[in-house]
C-alpha cells in the first residue's frame, strides 16, 4: 500500500527539501486565495460596521454571517483559479514530477505553465476540469438532499409509530448523523476517484502540452483506470494519512486552548507539510508507474 510513497522518497533522493520548499512557497502563495469568495462579503459588511452606533445593531448580529460568500466573492475566486491558482498548482505538480525522476527542480519550474503556448492550453484544461468539479458537487448536494429527505421521513414515520416526538427526534439525533457520515465516506470514494483522474490528466498536460485537450482527458482516465497501480489502494492510503493529518490538526487545536510554546506550533505544522507533500509524491509516483507499464515510450506529440 505505501509501495507509491516508499517509491517517490527513493527516487527523489536528495532532492526532497529543495522540493518541499517550493511546496510551501506555493502553500503559502495559494491559501490567501481561499478566503477571496468573502471578499465582496467584507466591503458589503463595512457600511454595517459604520452604522453599527447608529442601528444599535448587537457586534455578533453584523458578522454572524461570515460563512456566506458574496457571488462576487465566488466569481472572482473561479477566474483567480483558471489564471493563476490551477497553473500554479501544476507547476507545483512539474516540481514533483521531476523530483519523482530524479532531476534536480529549479524555481522557474513553477511557472512553466505561463509560457506561451503552453498557458492557452492550460486554461482550456483548467475550464474543463472545472466544470467536471462543478457536476460532482451538483450530484453530491442531490445525493445529500435525498439521504436527508429519508431521515425525516423515517423521523416523522418513528414519531407516528412510537407515539411519541421526542422519541422519534431522539432517534433522529442518533441515527442522523451515523447514516450521514457513512453517507459521506461512501460519496468521498468516486469523488476522490475523479481528483486522482485529474491529477494524472494534468501531468499527461505537463508531459504533452500540445496533445488535444480530450486526449489528455481520455490518457490520463486511462493511466488512473489501467496500470499495475491501483487508484482504490491509493484512495485507502490517503485516507489512513488524512486521519493523521486530522489527528495532528487537533493536536494543534488542543496546544492553542493550552497556549503552549510558538515551537510546539512550528514542529506540528511542519509534521502536517511532510504528510501533504508525500500525498502529492504518491501521485506522481503512481503516474509515473502507470504510465511506463501502458506507454513504455512517451506518446507522440500532436497539435491541435
Amino acid at each position: 500500500m505505501f509501495k507509491l510513497y516508499s517509491g517517490y522518497f527513493k527516487n527523489g533522493k536528495g532532492n526532497h527539501w529543495i522540493t518541499l520548499l517550493y511546496f510551501l512557497i506555493v502553500s503559502a502563495i495559494i491559501t490567501p486565495f481561499a478566503f477571496i469568495p468573502y471578499i465582496g462579503y467584507l466591503f458589503d459588511k463595512q457600511s454595517s460596521i459604520r452604522q453599527l452606533d447608529v442601528d444599535k445593531q448587537p457586534l455578533n448580529e453584523t458578522f454572524n454571517s461570515f460563512n456566506e460568500p458574496s457571488s462576487f466573492g465566488i466569481l472572482f475566486f473561479i477566474i483567480v483559479n483558471i489564471f493563476i491558482i490551477i497553473p500554479l498548482i501544476l507547476g507545483i505538480l512539474h516540481i514533483f514530477k521531476n523530483t519523482d525522476l530524479g532531476m534536480r527542480p529549479k524555481f522557474k519550474d513553477l511557472f512553466i505553465i505561463f509560457k506561451k503556448g503552453a498557458y492557452f492550453k492550460t486554461m482550456k484544461l483548467s475550464i474543463l476540469m472545472i466544470i467536471i468539479v462543478c457536476f460532482f458537487y451538483f450530484l453530491l448536494a442531490i445525493i445529500i438532499f435525498i439521504i436527508m429527505l429519508i431521515v425525516f421521513i423515517l423521523a416523522w414515520y418513528f414519531a407516528f409509530y412510537l407515539e411519541s416526538l421526542n422519541n422519534a427526534i431522539s432517534m433522529l439525533f442518533v441515527v442522523f448523523p451515523i447514516l450521514f457520515f457513512i453517507t459521506s465516506f461512501i460519496i468521498s470514494v468516486p469523488f476522490y476517484y475523479v481528483v486522482i483522474f485529474m491529477i494524472n490528466t494534468s501531468l499527461v498536460h505537463i508531459d504533452q502540452h500540445s496533445l488535444p485537450t480530450l486526449t489528455k482527458v481520455s490518457i490520463g482516465r486511462k493511466i488512473t483506470k489501467k496500470g499495475p497501480r491501483n487508484p482504490w489502494v491509493l484512495l485507502i492510503s490517503h485516507y489512513l494519512f488524512g486521519i493523521l493529518i486530522c489527528g495532528v490538526i487537533f493536536t494543534i487545536y488542543i496546544d492553542i486552548m493550552m497556549n503552549h510554546n510558538i515551537f510546539t506550533y512550528i514542529i506540528k505544522f511542519i509534521i502536517l507539510g511532510g504528510l501533504f507533500y508525500f500525498i502529492f509524491g504518491s501521485y506522481v509516483n503512481f503516474y509515473h508507474q502507470n504510465k511506463n507499464a501502458i506507454y513504455p515510450t512517451e506518446t507522440p506529440a500532436t497539435d491541435e
